[in-house]
Formats: structure tokens, C-alpha cells, sequence
């Protein structure tokens, strides 16, 4: 059962609002371990510096199964002891299904190299610009049609959500995100957005099976990113959140920004109507800016104003330590860089 009234869903709309967040980390997917060096005094740094009050962390499915039916005890309690310090240095905890083009059988994170045939492999073709483009190669499209319509693959991936989530039963999670970034394969994103349904509610209740007590964030499709409305249907199950991401295109491209409010307006309003549609609270999962941007430190402001006066939380992407082309909260010596200092206003609260 869930609330399909508008009262009840009033009484969530503000769920999420306090959420001051940092997704830990890109790094993450440069280790053979999938996890990063972050522990507990940078953790502390985060809360204490920059008000935040909230990580995403991100897991992989190719860590957690690296062969079927084989879970990785060893990667799940080092990411449980991860998160415990991230408590101990009062923050909350949501875990991120992270994958990029796939998984690894296309050289990027996410899925593991069995989830696809051999033959779809042999025909990648990786690009040396635009790694975003990779995702409509034939080879990735047909294997992202596979993990949404083949029961094996759908089964497989509930099966290591559940696991996880039984491991995390001691950590303070507030949130599960199904997968990051979902893409529509050879459908376009409305017709995937439609369909995508019935198997989002097989991982939430494989997810409630391993911690019935956390939200569920549903992840639109990652067109959504660019300020496009979603076509979700809301999953009959409760305590579901609304998660995009957010990345103008502006942006993203490094075209600058230039007080442009209106549009940053114009892409939070959309996001607050998909959410109100769905009856669910809004928390944008992902947004970020690259240092070399001009005017990223002001967008940045906007942004989180914009988020603020719609009762969104946020999450930005993401810690690290880089130079000017980086979108790390820490500059190369580890000091706070812009993005940094564009999150000090943020007040922590609590979204419990």
C-alpha cells in the first residue's frame, strides 16, 4: 500500500529538504577495490567544515557478484565499515547502485563482465571523446535491453540488493537508489520510463527483504539530467523518494553560466512537478559543476537556492581532490576549492 493522496503526501514533502549531501566517490571506480580512501576524519571534515550532513556512497554490482551467485563478503564488510565511520562522524548514508555504460564489460563500472555475451564485447568499440557517447553503442544498448527485460538479469541484480542490504542493516542508511543513471537502451526514455516499473518493484522488495526500514530512491531516466519531465509511474510500494539528477546542459558542456536563474528555475519547477505527480519527495542525487566552468560558483548558489525554496535535497557530485578541470570539493592540496565553498551555506538538518 502506499499514500495516493495528496494530504499524505504533503505530510513527506519535506522528507528529503534538509538533505546537504556529497557522493564518496568518483575515485571509487579507479580502484581495483572499488573503494576509495576516505574515512573517518575526512568524514568528519564534511560535517564539520561544510555542513553536510548526508554521503552517497556508491557500490558496485560487480564488486558485491563478481561471479553468479558468488557474493563478495570481504568488499561488503569493508564497505559496512566505511559507513559506520561516516556515522560516527554524524552523517547519514545513502548507497547508490553505481554504474557507468553498463559495467565492466565495456571498461567502465556497474554490471558484471557475465551479465553479457561475449560476442557484444568483442563489438565495442571504446571512443577517445564523449564518454557519454559510448552509451549508444549498439553493443551497450543491447545489453541494457537485456538487464531490463531478461528475468535472469533482473533476478540477479535483486539478488545482490538483497544481499547488500542485509549486510547494511547496521549502518544508519537512510536511502536505497536503485541504479544510478538508468539508460533506455534501444526504447526511447519515456517508452523505457513506462515499462520500468514492475522491475523496480521486484528490487524494492528484494532491497525491504534485507531492511524493510529505509526510503527507496526510483531513478528516472538520466535524459531527466537535462531538464526534461519524467514519464515514471510511481512503483505500489512506500517511503519512495524521487531521485534525479540534475545537469543543465549548459553546464555540463562548459558553455558557462551567467545568472541565468530562469533557467535553473525552469528545470527545479519541472522536477518538483514530476515529484508532486508521483506522490513522493524530491532529492536530487547528483549535481555538480566543473571548477573551470565560469561562473560555477554562482551556479552553484543559485542552484541550491532554487533546490531550497522547493523543499529538494541535494546531493553534489562529488568528494575528491582535483585540479581545474575537477569537480571535487577539495582542490589538489586537499584545501576546500569553489564547490566547496559554494556548500558552506548549506545548514545541516536532519531528514529523519
Amino acid at each position: 500500500m502506499h499514500c495516493s493522496n495528496w494530504v499524505c503526501s504533503e505530510m513527506h514533502h519535506s522528507a528529503f529538504s534538509g538533505v546537504r549531501g556529497v557522493s564518496v566517490s568518483g575515485e571509487s571506480k579507479r580502484c581495483a577495490s572499488r573503494l576509495c580512501a576516505y574515512g573517518y576524519d575526512d568524514f568528519l571534515r564534511l560535517n564539520h567544515e561544510l555542513g553536510l550532513n548526508t554521503i552517497r556512497w556508491l557500490v558496485f554490482w560487480d564488486a558485491i557478484e563478481p561471479e553468479p551467485g558468488q557474493y563478495d563478503q570481504a568488499y561488503l564488510d569493508a564497505v559496512c565499515a566505511k559507513l559506520e565511520q561516516a556515522n560516527r562522524a554524524g552523517l547519514q548514508v545513502i548507497i547508490d547502485m553505481h554504474q557507468d555504460v553498463y559495467g565492466a564489460s565495456f571498461g567502465f563500472v556497474g554490471a558484471p563482465r557475465w551479465t553479457v555475451d561475449d560476442a557484444l564485447c568483442e563489438r565495442f568499440r571504446r571512443r577517445r571523446q564523449g564518454w557519454f557517447l559510448h552509451y549508444f553503442d549498439p553493443s551497450v544498448v543491447r545489453a541494457f535491453d537485456c538487464l531490463w527485460t531478461e528475468e535472469r538479469l533482473i533476478g540477479a541484480l535483486a539478488g545482490a540488493w538483497n544481499t547488500t542490504a542485509r549486510w547494511l542493516r547496521r549502518v544508519d542508511v537512510l536511502g536505497y537508489e536503485l541504479i544510478n543513471e538508468p539508460f533506455w537502451g534501444s526504447k526511447t526514455p519515456a517508452e523505457f520510463e513506462r515499462s520500468i516499473t514492475p522491475t523496480y518493484e521486484l528490487w524494492i522488495d528484494a532491497i525491504r527483504e534485507g531492511d524493510p526500514k529505509p526510503w527507496i530512491l526510483v531513478p528516472p531516466a538520466s535524459a531527466v539530467n537535462l531538464g526534461i519531465g519524467t514519464r515514471l509511474g510511481r512503483p505500489q510500494r512506500d517511503r519512495l523518494a524521487y531521485a534525479p539528477h540534475f545537469y543543465p546542459p549548459s553546464i555540463e558542456l562548459g558553455l558557462g553560466y551567467y545568472g541565468d536563474r530562469a533557467m535553473i528555475e525552469r528545470h527545479v519547477q519541472q522536477i518538483a512537478r514530476d515529484a508532486a505527480r508521483l506522490e513522493m519527495p524530491a532529492i536530487i542525487t547528483e549535481f555538480g559543476v566543473r571548477r573551470d566552468v565560469s561562473g560555477a560558483g554562482a551556479f552553484l548558489r543559485d542552484a541550491m537556492d532554487a533546490f531550497a525554496r522547493h523543499d529538494i535535497g541535494s546531493v553534489y557530485w562529488d568528494l575528491g581532490r582535483g585540479g581545474k578541470r575537477s569537480y571535487g570539493l577539495w582542490d589538489e592540496q586537499g584545501k576546500p576549492a569553489l564547490q566547496a565553498q559554494a556548500l558552506v551555506a548549506a545548514a545541516p538538518t536532519t531528514a529523519r
